[in-house]
């Protein structure tokens, strides 16, 4: 099974709800945050 990176490179403060959302699901909480 193949797998892959998230790496977060922005800041979240301009994301819509929705994105803010789907980092809190993906457990990625700053910038340079990889899961």
């Amino acid at each position: 099974m193949a797998k892959i990176k998230v790496t977060q490179v922005r800041s979240r403060i301009k994301c819509t709800d929705r994105q803010k959302k789907t980092l809190d699901a993906l457990g990625l909480r700053r910038i340079n945050a990889t899961v």
